[in-house]
């Protein structure tokens, strides 16, 4: 026999779908509601958190390391140790090459001149996409930026080119 159940609180979420709290209330209400109260008391919510950790940080980190190690392909594809990066000798490039490099450029970025110190993120390996070969170390910013314009360098030489003679017209 069926549960009477009622399919849609009063926000009128389907919660058949989106399912019921252990307290009975619609989840999409519940975690709304939650995020909410959070935001307003970001002192109770750092206190919990703390406690909450205390009380389960066994569990926390075994969730971590089953979920790294269920996602480590996902992560190793973006990270330049697992990527096939060579010197201009042919050889891998390593943690060693990365601290001399990081050495020999004073932990500056190669282009912008900014310290690691003035940086949110590491300094990150620049290489041709083609070769391999490492080229330097580059702030996110300018490496950002120099893998946009590898990539779209001809698009914007042709738009520079052309003779933009209409002013632009002022919005209405």
């Amino acid at each position: 026999m069926k549960k009477n159940s009622v399919q849609f609180c009063p926000q009128g979420h389907n919660t058949l779908s989106v399912g019921r709290s252990k307290y009975g209330s619609c989840k999409k209400c519940s975690k709304n509601f939650g995020k909410i109260f959070r935001q307003q008391n970001p002192e109770y919510a750092k206190i919990y958190n703390k406690k909450y950790y205390e009380k389960n940080h066994v569990g926390l980190k075994h969730r971590s390391a089953k979920y790294y190690q269920q996602h480590k392909k996902e992560k190793q594809q973006y990270n330049w140790k697992y990527k096939r990066i060579i010197n201009s000798n042919s050889s891998q490039f390593t943690q060693v090459d990365y601290d001399r490099l990081y050495q020999i450029q004073q932990g500056k970025c190669v282009i912008c001149k900014r310290h690691r110190i003035e940086l949110r993120y590491d300094l990150h390996v620049d290489h041709d996409h083609q070769t391999g070969i490492v080229r330097g170390l580059l702030c996110i910013n300018c490496n950002t930026w120099l893998g946009w314009s590898e990539k779209f360098n001809s698009q914007v030489k042709k738009y520079l080119r052309k003779k933009h003679t209409k002013k632009p017209q002022k919005p209405a």
